[in-house]
């Protein structure tokens, strides 16, 4: 349902605003929506992904990667 509303907020700024950034923010709203936390932050802020692996340990960010001698 939230999708669907960012879907019809993006068509109206489209057809009434055409200036406005509206509609590319909502697209990444859509897309970020059906991310979890760490992608989203890996998408907004990839830099910040080394400190929170220094903050929360090396497990981290890792996605399973192996990195960490676990899997």
């Amino acid at each position: 349902a939230a999708v669907h509303m960012m879907e019809k907020i993006s068509r109206y700024y489209t057809a009434h605003e055409p200036s406005s950034p509206i509609p590319l923010l909502m697209q990444r709203a859509k897309r970020l929506s059906s991310m979890d936390f760490m992608g989203i932050l890996e998408d907004l802020a990839p830099s910040a992904m080394n400190q929170l692996q220094n903050i929360a340990g090396s497990a981290a960010g890792t996605k399973g990667s192996g990195s960490n001698g676990e899997d």
